[in-house]
C-alpha cells in the first residue's frame, strides 16, 4: 500500500531472479517479454514526461544537468582511482573500470520518475536527470571502448597463465607463479 509500482517489479524481479534457472526457456521468454516489450513502453512513457522546452526556457535544467554529470563522472574517477590504488590495477584497468561503472540508466530513471510523480522534484531536475543518463551512458560506452582496446594491444605472455580444470561457470586462468595465486579470470582454487 502506497509504493510505486515500478519498486514493487523491481523487488519482485529480485526475488525471482535465483528461482529461474540462467539457461531456461521460461528465462528466455521473460528477457524477451522484457526487452521487447516491457522495457520499450517504459521508456516512451519516460519520454512523453519529459518537456523538451523547459530546457530552452531557461538555463535551470542545463545548470542541473552539468552539475550531475560532473559530480557523477568525478564520483565515478575517484572510486575508480582508489580501486586501482588499492587493489594495484594498471591504468587500463582503472579505466575500464570507470568505463563499465559511469553510466546512470535504470535506477536512476526509476527514482527520478518516482519522485518527479510524487512532487519531490520539478521538471527542470528531470529534464537535467535525463541529460546526464543520455550522457553519461554515451560517455560510459566509448570509454570503456577504449580502454577495452588500449588493453587487447597488450600482450600477455602465452607462458604467464595457466589453464586450471574448468568447472561449470567456466575455465579459471590463474598467474603462472606458484607465489601468486590471484585470479585473472574465475575464483581463487579450492
Amino acid at each position: 500500500a502506497g509504493v510505486e509500482p515500478i519498486i514493487g517489479a523491481f523487488v519482485a524481479g529480485l526475488a525471482l531472479n535465483k528461482l529461474i534457472p540462467l539457461s531456461s526457456a521460461l528465462m528466455n521468454r521473460i528477457e524477451f517479454m522484457g526487452n521487447s516489450l516491457f522495457i520499450p513502453f517504459f521508456l516512451i512513457s519516460v519520454g512523453m514526461i519529459v518537456d523538451v522546452s523547459v530546457i530552452t526556457h531557461g538555463p535551470a535544467a542545463l545548470i542541473v544537468a552539468g552539475t550531475l554529470i560532473t559530480v557523477a563522472l568525478s564520483g565515478k574517477w575517484i572510486a575508480a582511482w582508489l580501486t586501482q590504488l588499492i587493489l594495484k590495477y594498471s591504468k587500463e584497468q582503472r579505466q575500464l573500470i570507470f568505463g563499465l561503472s559511469s553510466s546512470h540508466a535504470a535506477a536512476t530513471l526509476a527514482i527520478i520518475l518516482v519522485g518527479f510523480k510524487a512532487g519531490i522534484i520539478d521538471e527542470n531536475i528531470l529534464n537535467g536527470t535525463i541529460i546526464l543518463i543520455l550522457i553519461t551512458c554515451v560517455f560510459g560506452t566509448i570509454a570503456t571502448e577504449k580502454a577495452a582496446k588500449k588493453g587487447m594491444n597488450r600482450e600477455l605472455p602465452i607462458n604467464s597463465i595457466r589453464f586450471i580444470n574448468a568447472d561449470e561457470s567456466g575455465i579459471n586462468l590463474f598467474r603462472a607463479k606458484p607465489a601468486t595465486k590471484a585470479p585473472i579470470i574465475g575464483s581463487t582454487p579450492a
